[in-house]
């Protein structure tokens, strides 16, 4: 009987102490699902991306082939103009950083690079298709990410609109 006891209270112990250490591990994922806030802000005009941002830039009011329009900015970083739906959309980006401001981080087949008047062009993709743009003046830097792949041409066109 003695015997019997002592195993119960030793299984009742090893119970609890599993049933404590998932309680630990639960209060860990909860701290893990802290979210970085979106540097983002929405905005209707690109007047008020320009007021913001404090970037001066040109964007296309409309783009053919590509319905509806979201404009955004980072404050002192970059202006954003999202063309499209969720499907088919382009995302346009002029910064004042120096860098790759696509935010785009696939590795590509095909990486041509382009001198168009003053200035030298990346275009990323595969088989004459490109899913980025990207390119720097002396001041600013722009990107181009298509959902779908366009061909050189097409992205050649935008990029002439956005200054």
């Amino acid at each position: 009987m003695k015997k019997a006891l002592i195993f119960v209270t030793a299984v009742f112990c090893m119970i609890s102490s599993l049933m404590m250490s998932g309680c630990g591990k639960q209060e860990k994922n909860e701290e893990s699902l802290v979210e970085i806030a979106n540097p983002f802000v929405e905005v209707k005009t690109l007047d008020e991306a320009i007021a913001g941002s404090g970037i001066e830039a040109v964007f296309p009011a409309e783009l053919k082939g590509y319905d509806g329009k979201n404009i955004s900015y980072i404050k002192g970083d970059l202006i954003q103009v999202i063309y499209g739906d969720e499907e088919n959309n382009v995302y346009a980006r002029k910064g004042k950083l120096m860098e790759d401001i696509s935010g785009d981080y696939n590795v590509y087949k095909e990486i041509k690079e382009v001198q168009l008047s003053d200035i030298k062009a990346k275009f990323k993709g595969e088989n004459g298709m490109y899913s980025t743009v990207i390119w720097n003046t002396k001041t600013n830097s722009f990107s181009l990410s298509f959902s779908v792949p366009v061909d050189e041409e097409t992205a050649r066109d935008i990029m002439s609109q956005i200054k």
